[in-house]
Formats: C-alpha cells, sequence, structure tokens
C-alpha cells in the first residue's frame, strides 16, 4: 500500500502559506489530487497557485487572483481514526485545513450542530474524507455523520505564526522541523547515554528526517513555480506599453500594497495627515523608489540623498507587513523639489521634469530575472548544504 500526498501552495497580496494532504488512491494519484485541490479551492478566497503531488508539480492554473488578505485565517476540520488515538503509535487526528476560508464556508463549516446535510459537507465526504489517510495508513473513522467529527473551528492565526510578507510558503515548517529534528536527536543521545530504550526516540528522529528531506524538496519545486508566474506577470506588465518609466519597473517587483505602522495616538509629526489615509495603501510608497524617481544608480549616493531629504522634513514610517520596510507619504513628495531646492548635494541632482523618462524594454526585463533567477538557485542550494551540514552535526545532551 502506497500512500501519496498533495501539498496545495496559496497566496493573497501579502503573503504565502500551504496546505497538504496524504491521501490513498492506487489508480490515478494525480487526478485524485486534481479533485482535493478544485474542492479546497471552493471554500477558499486565497488564490491556489501551485499543486504538487508525490512530489511531482501538476499542471495548474489559477482560477482567482489573489486577494488582498486571507492568509491569516483557516478552517480547521478534525476527523477521528478508524482506531482510537494513540500519539506514540503515531494515531492521531485526521485534519482537513481550509486557508482564507469564505465567509459562507466558515459558517457552514463552524456551526453547531454540523450542518451535515449541507452540500459543502457532502462534497467532502465524497471527494476528501474517504482518500485520506495518516502516515501507517489508517483512513478516517467508518463511523456515521456527526460521530466521526471530533471538532471543526475557525483559526486565526497568532501574529508571530502568521505567513510572513516575502517569505516562501514552507519556509515556516522547515525551520520547525530543523528544531524538532533537533531535540528529537538531543532526546535519543539522551536515551543512550542512559542506556535506555531508543526505539521511540529514533522513530522520531527518523520521522523528522523523512519530513525535513520531503519540505525542502517542496520548496524547491514551489520556488520554481513561483519564479515562473513572477515573470509572467512582469512580462505581462512591460508588454502592456511600448514604454515602461522605471518608476514602475520598481512597482512589478514588488507589488505588495503595504500600510503603515503607527502608534497611538498619533506622533506631533503625523497630525496633519487625515485619519483614514492611515488605512489608505494608495496613499504610501516605499522609500526605495525613490531611487526611480531621482534617477539613481549609487547605493551610497542614494543613502545621502535620504539622509539629506530626511534632515529637511521627509517622514518615513515601518510597514505593518514587514518592518524592515520603510514607506513615506505620498502626498509629501510634492515637497520634495522644494526640500531639495533648499540644500542639495552636489552629487545628487534631481531628473529634469522635462527629460525623457528611463525606459526597460521585455528583453531587458527577461535578462534582469533570468539573473535573479540564477542567484536565486544558488542561494537554494548553499541553504539545502546548509541544513545537509547541520543534519550531520551531532546534538549534544544539553542541547
Amino acid at each position: 500500500m502506497e500512500l501519496s500526498t498533495v501539498a496545495l501552495c496559496w497566496r493573497d497580496e501579502v503573503a504565502c502559506c500551504f496546505t497538504s494532504f496524504r491521501f490513498l488512491e492506487p489508480l490515478d494519484p494525480p487526478a485524485r489530487a486534481r479533485q482535493f485541490a478544485k474542492c479546497i479551492e471552493s471554500f477558499s478566497t486565497l488564490q491556489l497557485y501551485c499543486v504538487i503531488v508525490d512530489e511531482q508539480i501538476l499542471d495548474w492554473q489559477p482560477c482567482r487572483a489573489a486577494p488582498p488578505a486571507g492568509t491569516a485565517y483557516r478552517i480547521e476540520i478534525g476527523l477521528y481514526p478508524a482506531a482510537p488515538l494513540n500519539a506514540r503509535a503515531g494515531i492521531s487526528t485526521l485534519r482537513i485545513t481550509v486557508p482564507g476560508p469564505k465567509p459562507e464556508s466558515a459558517k457552514i463549516f463552524t456551526a453547531a450542530p454540523a450542518q451535515l446535510s449541507h452540500p459543502d459537507w457532502k462534497i467532502l465526504e465524497k471527494e476528501i474524507m474517504p482518500y485520506l489517510r495518516l502516515p501507517n495508513g489508517l483512513p478516517v473513522s467508518p463511523k456515521p455523520d456527526a460521530e466521526r467529527i471530533q471538532r471543526t473551528r475557525l483559526v486565526e492565526i497568532a501574529e508571530q505564526y502568521r505567513p510572513q510578507p516575502g517569505r516562501p510558503p514552507v519556509d515556516a515548517a522547515i525551520s520547525a522541523t530543523i528544531r524538532r529534528l533537533d531535540e528529537a536527536r538531543s532526546l535519543l543521545t539522551r536515551a543512550q547515554r542512559a542506556k535506555q530504550s531508543i526505539e521511540y526516540e529514533l522513530t522520531r528522529v527518523e520521522n523528522a528526517s523523512s519530513q525535513l528531506a520531503y519540505l525542502q524538496t517542496l520548496h524547491k519545486l514551489e520556488q520554481s513555480v513561483w519564479l515562473k508566474l513572477q515573470l509572467a506577470d512582469q512580462l505581462a506588465d512591460a508588454c502592456d506599453g511600448e514604454q515602461q518609466p522605471a518608476e514602475v519597473f520598481a512597482l512589478i517587483i514588488d507589488k505588495t500594497r503595504y500600510l503603515p505602522a503607527i502608534s497611538r495616538p498619533l506622533p506631533p509629526a503625523w497630525l496633519n495627515v487625515p485619519p483614514q489615509d492611515f488605512a489608505n495603501p494608495d496613499r504610501w510608497q516605499q522609500i526605495g523608489q525613490l531611487k526611480n524617481r531621482f534617477a539613481i544608480t549609487s547605493e551610497r549616493s542614494f543613502r545621502r540623498l535620504i539622509a539629506h531629504l530626511k534632515s529637511l522634513g521627509l517622514r518615513t514610517l515601518p510597514a505593518q507587513q514587514d518592518g524592515r520596510v520603510r514607506l513615506f507619504y505620498r502626498p509629501d513628495a510634492d515637497r520634495f523639489p522644494e526640500m531639495l531646492a533648499k540644500k542639495s548635494p552636489q552629487h545628487v541632482q534631481q531628473s529634469d521634469a522635462q527629460a525623457q523618462p528611463l525606459t526597460i524594454s521585455a528583453d531587458q526585463l527577461t535578462e534582469i530575472w533570468q539573473a535573479i533567477n540564477q542567484l536565486q538557485s544558488q542561494q537554494h542550494e548553499i541553504i539545502e548544504k546548509i541544513n545537509q551540514l547541520s543534519l550531520r552535526i551531532p546534538a549534544t545532551a544539553g542541547s
């Protein structure tokens, strides 16, 4: 009996996440994986952009654009297995997870008592429940209706555990698995030194090692799909017009709609900004995009420009989605010429308003992203080698 695994990669405009299912379908695993994906996608607001079954990328076309948000919420449906729960024997709850659920789906699946006659429940019972398996092959309990449902709930993920902007969907799972592997190795070492039975600890090490290898493969496959999607989007944007200003290229690089993080009550420096503007991403821009506005190529010159503008009154705030990203208030940009006219460094000159904007062609954009792709591939190889080396380093008893 060979089990299959399907991983579904989702995104909103800010972050990415993934869910996975282990299932049994001896005849056509890819076809069953596709049914899993269609079923869960119908309950979610997120964009499903990648489906991977048994470490193979499934041909998949997203049916919707990425929504502004959603990855912070999910529906969890826990199902009893066909044997009594026993964590040490690997018998645990089987889970169906719906990330970024539609409001109507959240209402249906979390209703008490469960509305098992609803068509959405019938879809789960037909398309997913009969095929779900635990790693040891156990299926969902054959008990009827609500007797096999352990729990249903809508979860708001704690902020520190939410998918992070700019991070791959598998990133957090890999980090957690490495920590679990280190802990299992430490317990195994202690058991060996105490001359105790090591069967349970050894199984934990093997399971964590296998999971880490799977996640690293999943990460590599997902990134190959992600880079292709990003390149396709960017080429499409570049070809929308015959010419694209350089500042448009900056928007292509990162389309996240950032909002500022600001304390309450408002600091005195921000009292002249209408309160509603702090919730409007169109009123804010990343400070890095000023490079294109002033046609600056030198990083050193750019830093000196920003320091000069700040000395003249430029205001910035960190982004809510990523504190490393600094934002400035767009209406302030209208005052930049006035600021620089007061006192401008000789090596920093604002572009002439009548000058032709910098342009970038589709061919140039392709070359840029091919280079970025190569750099990211090299980075992934380095990360993978580091992870492999970490597996060879024995845990100490005190770790």
